[in-house]
């Protein structure tokens, strides 16, 4: 599944929720990457992300599968090539190539999900360089691991040619594209209700001036909470005497 909206929307916060709720009830492994253009991705990114699944190597191939790796030979593991997966992990070339990356890693979500179900969060998938966006794909088409794909994506970068032929591919392998409408006015007074604290005559007025994505709602409100333009009352947060929706 691709999650996509404006920036502050609220991908990753309800990707986040799902996340935190396959964990709490410990009916699947969480497995969580994020992207960012201005993080080199040998530093973060879908190696950190697998690095944590599998755990993190020792020194041998042997080491490695008689002490962190050892949950995995808990069921066979027929075509798991243990020797590569340490190798990716462990060598400085791990960023170089991102098809031979996504093939590597899509082997190692198959080898934990044999045993555990893996929920695997790419977070703005779209500025990954370091084959996320191939391993997106490369689960899809393999269809043999047990794995929940969700990538987040604002909704510009699907403009790019690159995303635009990759959303393409991914949904031609079955993936699904949900998008994150804007909240109307009714939806952002409750919001601001709910999240704000604000009375509902305050929610409401506010609301129907600002059309700004929920992060930046809440945090508007925050701001002028901070500010004293809104003040305390047995109702909630009001505006100060004096003060107008419009000046704000």
């Amino acid at each position: 599944m691709i999650v996509s909206g404006r920036a502050g929307e609220g991908k990753t916060r309800l990707v986040r929720h799902g996340f935190a709720e396959v964990e709490r009830a410990g009916t699947m492994l969480g497995a969580a990457a994020s992207f960012d253009e201005t993080i080199a991705n040998a530093q973060v990114g879908l190696h950190a992300c697998v690095t944590r699944l599998l755990g993190a190597p020792s020194p041998t191939v042997a080491d490695s599968l008689a002490g962190p790796w050892r949950w995995l030979g808990r069921v066979p593991q027929p075509g798991v090539d243990f020797a590569r997966i340490h190798e990716w992990l462990t060598s400085e070339r791990r960023a170089l190539d991102p098809a031979e990356s996504a093939d590597v890693a899509s082997t190692c979500v198959l080898a934990a999900s044999r045993v555990f179900p893996v929920y695997l969060w790419l977070d703005d998938v779209a500025w990954s360089r370091d084959g996320a966006m191939e391993l997106f794909v490369r689960l899809l088409e393999r269809d043999d691991a047990r794995v929940i794909v969700i990538g987040t994506l604002r909704s510009g970068t699907a403009e790019h040619p690159e995303v635009r032929a990759w959303l393409l591919r991914a949904a031609k392998a079955g993936a699904r594209l949900e998008m994150l409408p804007a909240l109307d006015a009714p939806g952002r007074a409750r919001l601001l209700a709910a999240a704000g604290g604000l009375a509902p005559s305050a929610a409401e007025s506010l609301a129907a001036r600002l059309d700004e994505p929920p992060l930046v709602l809440v945090e508007a409100v925050r701001a002028w909470i901070d500010e004293g333009d809104l003040v305390a009352s047995e109702s909630g947060y009001v505006l100060r005497d004096g003060a107008h929706a419009a000046d704000l």
